[in-house]
């Protein structure tokens, strides 16, 4: 399979989602193909210049795909929309990190606990998030958050503790 450039992500919705389907299909029956289209689609979201119709569908590919390797890509773009705000809901092709994280699943879950002592605190709250929605711990996650809380600067504090009263609600 050819490797999935910028420019076929930006053709639109209608033609994304025929092709998620195609390199979806080829992905799954093909570990190289699987391969090539990963580096693809994280280049795109590393990539400044990606339209957000492209960094979404590459962030639906990898999270679709399972695609553990591209976890600190999508940690990184946790606080960068990839979705019209016009839009109700996200397109069928198309994912911000935070759900492609949570596709990936149990796979994501080592990357996100060794990121939350380092994330920086605007992407804390989505970090947190996507961690309790694939493991539905608490635990780990309020002491993590209650470690970071005493060693953060002051500015940081009140977020912080924000997050960390918002986990305290959450059931498991």
């Amino acid at each position: 399979m050819p490797k999935i450039t910028k420019a076929e992500f930006e053709k639109g919705k209608i033609e994304s989602k025929r092709l998620v389907g195609k390199v979806l299909q080829d992905a799954s029956h093909d570990p190289e193909s699987k391969r090539q289209v990963t580096e693809s689609a994280r280049s795109i979201i590393q990539d400044s210049s990606s339209s957000k119709n492209a960094k979404a569908s590459s962030m639906f590919l990898l999270g679709k795909m399972q695609s553990e390797s591209a976890v600190p890509d999508l940690i990184e773009n946790l606080d960068k929309p990839v979705i019209d705000p016009e839009e109700k809901r996200m397109p069928y092709g198309q994912a911000d990190a935070l759900t492609a994280i949570v596709m990936i699943g149990e796979k994501a879950v080592p990357f996100l606990k060794e990121s939350i002592d380092t994330i920086g605190v605007s992407k804390l709250r989505k970090l947190v998030s996507a961690l309790y929605l694939i493991t539905k711990e608490t635990s780990f996650i309020k002491g993590k958050l209650t470690e970071r809380l005493n060693r953060a600067a002051p500015g940081e504090k009140p977020e912080i503790q924000k997050i960390l009263d918002d986990v305290n609600t959450w059931n498991p």
